[in-house]
């Protein structure tokens, strides 16, 4: 009983501390949207080697923020994460928008089931990893590396089904 209300209590704490991201600043909409457009731009080239994944745009943005002074601390690192997250989130959500707008009502209905039941995986796999560092001055940046990557990667998910959807 004690393990499940610190655990609880745990959770409670994160949930806490991610709903108070700090949002992104234009220099990291910037380096985003400048990887994406390569990528776009190298998928687009006339060179059929020549192929690039927006999942390597995934800590662009956190990476130069961490470059900055004080950006190499732990709570640098963690701010820097969090504001990155903020950014994908919100690509996530256009995504999300505009596959509402172009699927069938009823693939959209299996989409949003999936959508509710990824946000509780992501949520409880960043809780996980948010108590397996526990103790440790790592926690922080474990837990919103996790967060980052886990909307980051679903929002580049939904961006190649808007892609796929639309031609």
């Amino acid at each position: 009983m004690k393990f499940l209300l610190a655990a609880a209590l745990t959770f409670a704490c994160f949930a806490t501390a991610m709903a108070q991201e700090p949002s992104y600043t234009s220099d990291d909409e910037m380096a985003l949207q400048q990887c994406i457009e390569a990528v776009n731009d190298t998928n687009n080239s006339k060179e059929p080697t020549d192929t690039a994944s927006m999942h390597d745009c995934i800590g662009a943005a956190s990476g130069l923020c961490q470059d900055v002074p004080g950006g190499d601390s732990t709570q640098g690192m963690t701010a820097c994460n969090q504001r990155e997250q903020a950014w994908w989130d919100q690509y996530l959500n256009s995504n999300y928008a505009d596959l509402q707008a172009s699927l069938e009502p009823a693939v959209f209905d299996s989409l949003k089931t999936a959508q509710r039941a990824w946000l509780k995986f992501r949520d409880a796999d960043c809780a996980f990893a948010d108590a397996l560092w526990q103790g440790g001055t790592i926690r922080s940046v474990m837990a919103s590396a996790c967060m980052m990557n886990a909307t980051a990667t679903r929002a580049v998910e939904l961006a190649n089904t808007l892609n796929e959807t639309s031609h």
